[in-house]
Parts: structure tokens; C-alpha cells; sequence
């Protein structure tokens, strides 16, 4: 589901403590998912925008798994431990 529409763009979007992606669940997301809510999200973005994120950790210990590593730095992520920063792509 995508999300509502706010009517205005931002300069910074934040989510720390993130559990809204099945965090400790059979469910937890993975590429697929991400990639869908990161796209929407940047479509919330003004140019030159960024995102954001604090994870939590999973029960075995990690933030997320090494295909979301990947995939997070691939999309430019910086990240340094739990938190993550996402720059709008051009």
C-alpha cells in the first residue's frame, strides 16, 4: 500500500525504532518490499531530500539481513550502525 498523499514534499523524512517492517516476525521484509517503500517514500522527497532510518535489532542479533545490506548501499546508503541516511536518487 502506498502512502497517503500529504500534499507537500520534505527535506528530511525520519523513522527511528523501525518495527513497521515485520520487525521479529516470520514477516520481516525483505528487497522486495523495501525497494516498494523506499521508492514511494522518495516520491515524498524535495530534490536533494533525504531519509532517514534507526533500526532495531532482530532477534537473532542483526539490523537486517546481507541482501539488504547490498541493496542499501547499492541505493547510495550511508550507514554507520543502526541508522541509515538515504539521498533522494537522481
Amino acid at each position: 500500500m502506498r502512502l497517503p498523499n500529504f500534499r507537500k514534499k520534505f527535506d528530511l523524512i525520519t523513522a527511528f525504532m523501525v518495527c513497521f517492517n515485520g520487525h521479529k516476525t516470520p514477516g520481516l521484509w525483505g528487497v522486495a518490499e523495501w525497494k516498494f517503500f523506499l521508492d514511494d517514500l522518495e516520491t515524498w522527497l524535495h530534490p536533494h531530500g533525504r531519509i532517514c532510518l534507526g533500526f532495531n535489532r532482530e532477534a537473532d542479533g542483526s539490523l537486517y539481513s546481507e541482501e539488504l545490506h547490498r541493496f542499501f548501499l547499492e541505493r547510495g546508503a550511508e550507514i554507520n550502525g543502526k541508522r541509515m541516511i538515504l539521498a533522494l536518487r537522481h
